[in-house]
């Protein structure tokens, strides 16, 4: 699709060959893809139109909307795929730069050191009391037998540790 004289409006292919340009720097190349007829232009002189197109106010503008797409999705990724050592170190940094502010500092550590695992640690006693699940009567009557007994120790526990 050939352009009018005066037009300013980028052609699709036009708009193919800039990306092809940004993805892999080869200026030549994507001006003479970019031409409805092949060019019979030697290399200097194809090199300097091309210069020219990327130029135009259109291309430039199209270049660094591309460019800021690129960036922001980049950065967009970069974030999204941080491990945990980048965390660690992040968070490192703003305890840091929040010397002066101990609220602020404080919860920072304490999630430093939940991420880095040196947060209270339960024994593994600990956490198989949590999960067992004590089937007691309805009606309790006695309080003499094993079952009632290790419930009753393990409420004791329960609220000296509160």
């Amino acid at each position: 699709m050939a352009r009018k004289k005066g037009e300013t409006k980028l052609s699709d292919i036009e708009k193919f060959c800039l990306y092809g340009y940004l993805a892999t720097g080869n200026i030549d190349m994507a001006w003479k893809l970019s031409r409805p007829t092949p060019p019979t232009a030697s290399v200097e002189s194809t090199h300097v139109l091309a210069l020219r197109w990327v130029r135009k106010p259109t291309v430039k503008a199209f270049i660094s909307d591309a460019q800021k797409l690129q960036y922001k999705s980049a950065d967009a990724s970069q974030k999204a795929n941080r491990s945990k050592d980048d965390v660690i170190r992040e968070l490192n940094v703003l305890i840091t730069q929040s010397e002066g502010q101990t609220k602020l500092q404080a919860d920072l550590i304490k999630l430093l050191a939940q991420l880095e695992g040196m947060a209270e640690r339960k024994t593994e006693e600990e956490l198989k009391e949590e999960r067992t699940i004590f089937y007691l009567p309805y009606v309790s009557k006695c309080n003499s037998c094993e079952l009632m007994k290790l419930y009753l120790n393990v409420q004791a526990k329960k609220e000296n540790k509160v």
